[in-house]
């Protein structure tokens, strides 16, 4: 019987490019503490390049955080890249998640589109663009730079992006809640 596809030299080079895919997919779209992928973490933090590399890997632009209790709760479980990248502020990282297919309608599990985070975070230049009906133009994207250098080095730069900027990120949401918060109370006559 003759099992070769097209393409395979019978040498399992198909089998093994296959598997390698299905590697670098689990790999990019690796999930960390309630949920968050190095996708959620580059663009909270307005990392174009990495995001960019990440979706020209195949990062899943609808992963959403874990929709039950997790140790980063300040943007919603249950939120999607977008809602990051909208509590982030990063203009080209909110329209490249768009231009990838990311939804303007998701909603987390508090009920917050990602134009509600941005209006929550004052990230109020995003409104246009993240508005449900929005008409705002989305630019294409070439590929990324990026994807020219080896494989490891591609994954080092995913790696990097999930590993080391979780501890800054979760410490950058903490500090704008709190702030956030010393606002709310200010204005309903408590002391922060």
């Amino acid at each position: 019987m003759n099992t070769q596809t097209e393409g395979d030299r019978g040498d399992g080079s198909i089998v093994k490019n296959k598997n390698d895919q299905s590697a670098l997919l689990k790999f990019v779209n690796k999930a960390a503490d309630g949920g968050i992928t190095a996708l959620h973490m580059a663009a909270l933090n307005g990392y174009f390049d990495c995001v960019q590399l990440l979706l020209d890997l195949h990062a899943n632009v609808s992963a959403i955080t874990f929709p039950y209790g997790t140790s980063v709760d300040l943007i919603g479980a249950g939120s999607t890249p977008l809602h990051y990248a909208a509590c982030g502020g990063n203009l080209k990282c909110c329209q490249i998640l768009l231009a990838r297919g990311s939804s303007r309608t998701t909603l987390n599990c508090n009920g917050w589109l990602p134009l509600d985070v941005a209006r929550m975070w004052g990230r109020h230049w995003l409104e246009p663009l993240l508005a449900p009906n929005s008409e705002a133009a989305i630019p294409r994207f070439p590929p990324s730079n990026y994807l020219s250098l080896p494989l490891l080095s591609v994954l080092n730069i995913a790696r990097y992006s999930c590993d080391c900027y979780y501890y800054l990120s979760i410490k950058k949401i903490c500090n704008e809640y709190k702030r956030y918060q010393g606002k709310l109370s200010i204005k309903m006559g408590r002391l922060g």
